[in-house]
């Protein structure tokens, strides 16, 4: 979700909103984490769900002083409708909302237009928990790392993780929390820890189905496809198989250039364990052949953005097209 000022101090109401009920729910927990220290949340923190829970029990709770810490912290999920319906009891306690509570709603859209809307937007603060466009996902994970986990991550590992990932921002939010985890030791996040942890399992499936497509295993080839299908979806497939066809096509050029197998493989820094099969699939295809792969891709993800026919059809013709068994047709 993009950057946010969450203002200087605590405000008496926070409203949390986003179509994606895990964004949502992440950024709840953010949060709470800079509202209550670990100690207080057992008996600070109280929950409710606005559809089974009256907002009179949720007030109660908030406007009760706290035994231990600072302040009380209640959550209300799905508040869609206490907001729509300018719940009266709302409005009332935002009028004098008690100075130890903060009230934290969380619903799917938010407008700002009616009269409670706009108490809350004078008296709290107002989060967007949508996912960020395209164009903003690689500063804002350069942006979480820093924030959420004290790192530096370098621009080009960004654009590699979303290049391997694809642009489901849960899962690139999910990964760079592996990632953390994984480099941990370091300050900065770069290329070759992503490499390491989320590229080489994709990396070498996507390596797998290529090989066997242009071997004539076709069989193996659209069952293994399948199966990462299955698991991952088109979209983060598209930019695996990218990025492994842009390294293909650099070893190929290189190698045409008269660069030794070795060069190029400590150039490009595959891993030793795939080295033999990476240079015997690279001496396999030409420039032209990779060329055109990349060139059917690119139909491929454009068909998928503008919803033109299904994108798992279209990614199995084009590695059909590998073996020579079909044209890419789009």
């Amino acid at each position: 979700m993009p950057a946010k000022d969450r203002g200087p101090s605590v405000t008496p109401v926070y409203v949390i909103y986003g179509k994606d009920q895990i964004l949502v729910a992440n950024c709840c927990k953010e949060l709470i984490e800079q509202l209550l220290d670990p100690q207080f949340r057992s008996i600070g923190l109280h929950q409710f769900d606005a559809d089974s829970s009256a907002i009179e029990q949720a007030l109660e709770d908030l406007s009760t002083i706290p035994l231990l810490g600072p302040r009380r912290v209640v959550v209300v999920n799905n508040a869609d409708r206490l907001i729509s319906s300018q719940d009266p009891a709302l409005q009332a306690y935002l009028e004098q909302p008690c100075p130890t509570g903060v009230l934290i709603l969380t619903c799917s859209r938010w407008n700002g237009e009616n009269h409670l809307e706009k108490r809350i937007q004078d008296c709290g603060h107002v989060i967007c928990a949508e996912p960020p466009k395209p164009w903003q996902m690689a500063a804002e994970l350069i942006r979480l790392a820093k924030e959420r986990y004290h790192k530096e991550l370098a621009s080009d590992a960004a654009a590699l993780l979303i290049e391997l990932v694809g642009q489901d921002w849960a899962r690139l939010s999910a990964e760079l929390d592996k990632l953390a985890l994984y480099a941990h030791t370091k300050r900065t996040i770069e290329p070759a820890d992503i490499e390491g942890l989320t590229g080489q399992s994709r990396y070498c499936t996507i390596f797998d189905v290529i090989n066997k497509a242009t071997a004539g295993k076709i069989g193996q080839a659209l069952q293994q496809l399948r199966s990462v299908l299955e698991q991952d979806g088109p979209y983060g497939l598209i930019g695996a198989i990218a990025f492994h066809l842009r390294g293909l096509l650099q070893a190929r050029t290189l190698l045409d250039s008269g660069l030794s197998a070795q060069t190029v493989m400590n150039q490009l820094r595959i891993h030793p364990r795939n080295r033999d099969a990476f240079i015997a699939l690279t001496k396999r295809l030409t420039v032209q052949q990779i060329g055109h792969m990349l060139s059917s891709l690119a139909k491929i993800d454009y068909a998928i953005k503008t919803g033109q026919g299904r994108p798992d059809v279209a990614i199995e013709r084009m590695v059909l097209a590998l073996a020579g068994t079909c044209d890419v047709i789009m």
